[in-house]
C-alpha cells in the first residue's frame, strides 16, 4: 500500500508540474515558446499517467510529443494525421486496460484532428 501511496503522491506532483506548464505555455504569444513548452507539458502527462499505471493515457501523451511537432511542421496534412490515428488507435490496442481507457483514446483521437485540420492549430 505504501508503494501505490509513494507513486499516487509523486503522480500528482508531477500533475502540478504539467499543469504550470500548461497554463505558462497558452499564456504565451510565441508560438515557438508555446511548442516546446507544450512538448515538456506533454512528457510530464506522460509520466503522471505512467505513475498512477494508466497505460493508454501514457503512451497517447508520449505520443502526443510527435504529433506537435508534426502538426506544427505539415499542417492539414490528412496522410500524416490518418498516419497519427492508426499510431494513437494501436498504443490503444497493445494498452488496453477496460472501459477507463475511453477517455484517454478519444482526446487523442479527437486531438489529433484537430491539431491537424482545424483553423489556428499548431
Amino acid at each position: 500500500m505504501e508503494d501505490w501511496t509513494l507513486r499516487w503522491m509523486l503522480g500528482q506532483a508531477v500533475s502540478l508540474v504539467a499543469l504550470a506548464l500548461c497554463v505558462v505555455a497558452f499564456a504565451s504569444k510565441r508560438d515557438d515558446r508555446l511548442f516546446v513548452i507544450l512538448v515538456f507539458a506533454n512528457v510530464a502527462f506522460a509520466a503522471q499517467f505512467a505513475l498512477f499505471q494508466s497505460w493508454v493515457a501514457a503512451g497517447i501523451s508520449a505520443l502526443i510529443v510527435l504529433r506537435i511537432a508534426l502538426a506544427r511542421r505539415y499542417p492539414r496534412n490528412t496522410g500524416i494525421m490518418l498516419a497519427m490515428l492508426v499510431a494513437t488507435l494501436a498504443i490503444a490496442a497493445l494498452t488496453w486496460g477496460g472501459p477507463q481507457d475511453i477517455p484517454a483514446l478519444a482526446a487523442g483521437l479527437l486531438g489529433t484532428y484537430g491539431m491537424f485540420m482545424l483553423h489556428g492549430a499548431l
